[in-house]
């Protein structure tokens, strides 16, 4: 039972429309029917400012965080059977919250693209390749300006660095199954940028 209260906890954790409630509360208009109409950071950072989607990625990261502290809590009593991986748990209960957030029963299933939800578990997980793909996420953006690249290079450099660091190749596994999800959930911004049509998020 407390594992599924653990499983429940960090999927309604993620599911907390972060972009939706901020721009609701700030402006009174609906984010879905503003710019691309995402619900997530991105969106916000064109539609309503940068600092607004600095404040909405830093929710939706902490979103992540809590989702595998908090799920890692109320977890913990079987945590202390010698067989169970807490750092695995404790990723299982992360990408949880990341189902949440982009599948959010709040706004019809219809959420965000799961990615800085997806850098806060990394931070809280896996902080070593968090950080190397946080660089890779950087550079990216900073020479391409577009955040869907950056977003999912960084996916995958962080898979690639889990694969290296971390001796369980589960986990490496789980990783490159999460890469491949933000992957899909960008094929939107795939499209655009085969078509050329992709908008960068800032000039230069």
């Amino acid at each position: 039972m407390r594992e599924l209260i653990a499983v429940l906890a960090a999927f309604l954790i993620g599911s907390i429309p972060s972009a939706y409630l901020w721009v609701k509360i700030k402006t009174g208009k609906d984010i879905r029917t503003m710019g691309s109409g995402n619900v997530g950071a991105t969106n916000v950072f064109r539609s309503v400012g940068r600092l607004d989607g600095i404040g909405v990625l830093v929710l939706d990261a902490l979103k992540g965080i809590l989702g595998v502290v908090l799920g890692g809590l109320i977890w913990e009593p079987v945590l202390t059977t010698p067989t169970v991986d807490p750092q695995l748990i404790g990723f299982g209960l992360g990408i949880t919250a990341i189902l949440g957030h982009v599948f959010t029963p709040w706004l019809k299933f219809k959420g965000g693209k799961g990615v800085a939800t997806g850098a806060g578990v990394a931070l809280a997980v896996y902080p070593t390749p968090f950080f190397l793909a946080f660089v890779v996420w950087s550079v990216l953006l900073k020479t391409t300006r577009y955040m869907s690249v950056a977003s999912i290079a960084a996916a995958y450099a962080f898979a690639a660095a889990t694969a290296w660091i971390v001796p369980n190749k589960t986990h490496a596994a789980i990783a490159l199954a999460a890469a491949v999800f933000i992957t899909w959930t960008h094929r939107a911004n795939i499209d655009r940028l085969r078509k050329g049509s992709e908008t960068k998020l800032f000039h230069k």
